[in-house]
């Protein structure tokens, strides 16, 4: 018995060599430890998403108490999907949001600024995605709105949160008056947007 199985091990090693099948075997162990690499990440990568989701959601709740579980959701889920697009931290956007607005969907500044976000409406003709000005007054467009103005002033600040904060709130061409005319440019909204943030 003993003899006839290490026969059939030595014909199948040998079939094995002839075929290359060591090689393929090897192959088939590599890319099944890729496979099982990235489900393992893909799986940290869903939990911490549900992590950040729930403490923006808790977060929401906070600022605003008794806010509709339907419109938590709905901002949750914009938040974080214009933070992961833009690159943005999702609790600066929060910050902005909760001052800019309380979270009301039709705010409307004096200037016309418009929605959460409180989003000037020429930007509806530089942003691709805002089809126009009253779909500002949408949470998903001026969340993803704010985030990209963010996105684009933190760039023009070359990374300077202060700094991209006064352009969002008072434009660029304000901000670089004041810093001309020798005038510290803070009207203290970096400053209260920030305190936000970092509690």
């Amino acid at each position: 018995m003993k003899t006839t199985i290490s026969l059939v091990l030595v014909l199948v090693a040998s079939i094995a060599y002839n075929f290359n099948l060591s090689g393929e075997i090897d192959n088939l162990k590599n890319e099944l430890l890729v496979a099982n690499t990235e489900i393992a990440l893909t799986h940290d990568l869903q939990n911490e998403k549900e992590k950040r989701y729930e403490v923006l959601s808790d977060s929401i709740q906070a600022m605003k108490p008794g806010l509709d579980l339907t419109l938590n959701t709905r901002y949750t889920k914009a938040i974080l999907d214009a933070a992961d697009e833009f690159n943005l931290p999702e609790q600066l956007i929060l910050s902005v949001a909760y001052h800019e607005s309380r979270f009301a969907p039709r705010a409307h500044s004096y200037a016309g600024a418009r929605g959460i976000m409180q989003v000037m409406p020429f930007w509806a003709k530089e942003i691709s995605f805002v089809k126009n000005s009253e779909a500002l007054y949408t949470p998903e467009t001026s969340f993803r709105a704010g985030a990209y103005i963010l996105a684009e002033y933190l760039t023009l600040a070359k990374g300077d949160t202060k700094l991209a904060l006064l352009f969002y709130n008072r434009g660029p061409a304000a901000v670089y008056r004041s810093v001309r005319q020798g005038k510290d440019p803070s009207n203290g909204y970096d400053k209260l947007i920030l305190k936000t943030y970092w509690s």
